[in-house]
C-alpha cells in the first residue's frame, strides 16, 4: 500500500488532528501546554500536512513558521512562542550559547567577543 492510499484511509484523522491543533494563519497550537506553539510542532504538522497532502494547510504552516519562528540573527528557529510574548526570551542567543561558538553571525552581530 502506497502512503498516499494508506493516508487516505485514515478515517479522518488528519481532518481530526487539524480541527483540535491548527489555527487559521498556520499556527499549530499545544494545547496541554498553554496554548504556546513550538518549532517542532510545526514541523509535524507541516509534514502531516504534506502526508495528506494537504497543500492549503502546509503553505499556511509554512507561512505562519517564516513570520514568527524565523525571526533570530543567527539563522536558527525560534523554539518556543506564545501569543503574549511571541518567541520566548530564554530562547535568543546570549553571549556563548550551543548556537554561538564565537565565530557565527550571532556573535558578530551582537558584538560579543569571541573570547571564553
Amino acid at each position: 500500500m502506497t502512503p498516499r492510499i494508506a493516508f487516505s484511509q485514515d478515517g479522518g484523522a488528519w481532518q481530526g488532528w487539524r480541527d483540535r491543533f491548527l489555527s487559521d494563519d498556520g499556527r499549530v497550537i499545544d494545547d496541554e501546554n498553554g496554548r504556546i506553539s513550538h518549532s517542532e510542532g510545526q514541523g509535524f504538522g507541516a509534514l502531516l500536512a504534506q502526508a495528506h497532502g494537504d497543500r492549503e494547510a502546509f503553505e499556511l504552516i509554512e507561512d505562519w513558521t517564516r513570520r514568527n519562528l524565523l525571526v533570530r540573527q543567527d539563522s536558527l528557529m525560534g523554539w518556543r512562542w506564545n501569543a503574549s510574548t511571541g518567541v520566548a526570551d530564554e530562547d535568543w542567543p546570549t553571549r556563548r550559547t550551543a548556537t554561538c561558538s564565537g565565530l557565527g553571525p550571532c556573535c558578530a552581530q551582537s558584538g560579543t567577543p569571541a573570547g571564553p
